[in-house]
């Protein structure tokens, strides 16, 4: 009699899943991709762009003990312009990817389907701490 893991990949091959595949796999996703809401955000300045990217760099510290109930943040600049937030909260992740302008930060926010109930709740804290941060002139 095959044990509990084994019947599981039985039933995983009979419903055609290769092991650590999801019911996205077969609509061509990722294995491992998630479902996501897609927020989008614009949060309008009047700095440069280097000011504005210093301002946002100095309070991404800030950021991670604003979030209830704990976060992770971390961030990644993929160039002059454009930053990628992950924020891990509640056992869920939360991706920010903005570009930073002149004139604007402008981007989406990716919120697993279980938070997108929270998504005027979550786009109200994305620009809410953007615009907290591009308004404190960073030290130094």
């Amino acid at each position: 009699m095959p044990g509990p893991c084994r019947s599981v990949t039985a039933r995983a091959a009979r419903i055609g899943l290769a092991a650590g595949q999801g019911a996205g796999a077969s609509r061509g996703k990722s294995p491992m991709e998630t479902p996501m809401a897609r927020i989008d955000f614009t949060v309008p300045h009047d700095l440069d762009q280097p000011e504005a990217r210093r301002r946002i760099e100095a309070g991404l510290p800030k950021l991670e003990a604003a979030i209830p109930g704990g976060a992770e943040v971390t961030s990644d600049w993929q160039d002059q312009e454009r930053m990628v937030l992950t924020i891990r909260v509640m056992g869920q992740t939360i991706v920010v990817d903005g570009a930073v302008t002149g004139s604007e930060v402008r981007g989406e926010t990716k919120v697993p389907m279980m938070l997108s109930m929270m998504a005027g709740q979550i786009r109200d804290m994305v620009t809410e701490s953007i615009s907290r941060m591009l308004a404190k002139p960073a030290a130094g």
